[in-house]
């Protein structure tokens, strides 16, 4: 057999225990990303490490073979850290996740679990915090958002704003013993304005959101340390393990990094009553075709734009222009969670699939539904045809069974780009590799993404 057959039927294999996590195209916004996997000490990877009770371990981990572990002995109040530290300072607009395990019997709730923030490290004022977003967990075991930030013009007496809690707590057992993703966005304010915002999401649920924010005031400090840190106020009732695993730093959104047990159907499409998706999905698509003028675009948003409007065949009018433009920057309630550059990927999907980009109402409602992992309404004789009679058969070696719902959701997928209810990033790598073993060259279009995620979620075999 030949070296390329056995890669491509290990990796086919591979992909059939992986069903959700974060989408492999994403990486490239990645500042920072450790699964703790690749060999290397702690303190040859952060520039701020202790290592009292902290390790990386294979007691646990949720991807890969190991973890960063801490095991905290009786009455232990210091305990380990480490901070990935950007002297030059991280984007002001940042996004930080993490994966986090009490193990089964954790007992307590050690306060301190990860923070992003500026302090400086040399100078007169070394080490003195000036913002900070700290994950904290409360003495009653719920997560919150607590923010230091003494230049703002928010901030009370002693320099700090109020908490923000996300009514998700450690005291409910279900919540002891397994993984359970977390992912902080925060965006600094322009000096001397209120336009910045943080929010938290667990397991992929928005739970805190503050916008219209100040976090330096008139300075223009910038974030320069994100850290995950153990230490418990307090001090640990008995010896004790607690773990993190997938600590990623990026510009975009990142997503849920959290597994469970494969099913035996692929989840492309997200539980929901058909009418309710009719309901919302017209509803958003109102929202973005109503927007008929121009928005200021971040930096990473006006090159996702102007990708998309120099790949267009023909010239749209401003006002279409204007709705591309509010979709990537903004979003819709459902399609938030996607981030700027895979909702931009979402019209590309739409565009591929009918060979222009979305006009009308109808069109941005069925751009919603791809989004969501929904059958668009609309139907392109000509992009499932070459999804069913040219691409299924090359990357499965058959023709595609129209009655077998893996079949039928590889062939949609393909052809319309519908984007997965939840992702991996390990699923879709293992998809890029098939693909690139089957193309000889790495996904860039629309339809080459619309081919690894049939590959990662459809469930289709050979």
């Amino acid at each position: 057999m030949k070296k390329q057959q056995i890669i491509l039927i290990l990796a086919f294999l591979i992909l059939g225990t992986i069903i959700f996590g974060r989408p492999a195209d994403a990486a490239a916004s990645y500042l920072w990303s450790d699964n703790f996997d690749d060999g290397k000490t702690l303190s040859e990877k952060y520039q701020d490490v202790s290592t009292n009770g902290m390790s990386v371990s294979s007691a646990d981990a949720l991807s890969g073979k190991y973890s960063l572990r801490q095991t905290y002995s009786q009455g232990q109040v210091d305990a380990g850290w480490v901070v990935r530290v950007d002297n030059s300072g991280f984007p002001d607009h940042v996004f930080m996740s993490w994966a986090h395990k009490f193990e089964s019997g954790f007992q307590g709730f050690p306060p301190k679990m990860a923070r992003i923030r500026y302090r400086p490290r040399s100078g007169p004022n070394a080490w003195q915090t000036r913002f900070a977003v700290h994950t904290w967990i409360e003495t009653n075991g719920e997560v919150a958002l607590d923010v230091v930030a003494p230049d703002s013009s928010q901030a009370n007496s002693t320099g700090w704003l109020a908490i923000a809690r996300s009514g998700f707590s450690f005291a409910d057992p279900a919540n002891i013993g397994r993984w359970v993703n977390f992912e902080m966005e925060v965006k600094l304010n322009t000096p001397g304005k209120k336009d910045g915002l943080y929010r938290l999401w667990i397991d992929n649920k928005l739970v805190i959101e503050r916008i219209g924010v100040d976090l330096r005031g008139n300075t223009d400090y910038k974030w320069n340390e994100a850290m995950l840190d153990t230490y418990w106020n307090g001090g640990s009732p008995k010896v004790q393990s607690r773990y993190y695993d997938n600590f990623i730093i990026s510009t975009e959104r990142i997503g849920s990094a959290v597994s469970t047990p494969a099913k035996p159907e692929a989840e492309i499409i997200p539980a929901a009553d058909k009418d309710m998706i009719e309901k919302i999905s017209s509803a958003e698509a109102g929202e973005v075709f109503s927007q008929t003028k121009t928005i200021s675009l971040s930096v990473a948003a006006k090159n996702i734009y102007d990708k998309i409007i120099s790949a267009g065949a023909a010239a749209i009018s401003a006002e279409n222009q204007a709705r591309i433009s509010y979709f990537i920057q903004n979003g819709t309630k459902t399609t938030q969670v996607l981030g700027a550059g895979e909702r931009g990927g979402v019209v590309s999907s739409f565009a591929a699939a009918f060979s222009r980009l979305p006009q009308t109402a109808a069109d941005w409602q069925d751009v919603i539904k791809i989004g969501n992992g929904r059958w668009p309404a609309q139907r392109s004789a000509a992009a499932e045809a070459q999804a069913k009679n040219g691409i299924f058969k090359k990357i499965y070696l058959r023709n595609p069974d129209m009655n077998n719902a893996k079949d039928n959701a590889a062939v949609t997928v393909i052809a319309y780009g519908l984007r997965p209810a939840r992702r991996n990033i390990n699923s879709e790598k293992q998809a890029i590799i098939i693909y690139k073993n089957i193309y000889g060259k790495n996904p860039a279009l629309a339809l080459d993404w619309n081919i690894v995620r049939a590959i990662a979620y459809s469930g289709a075999i050979r």
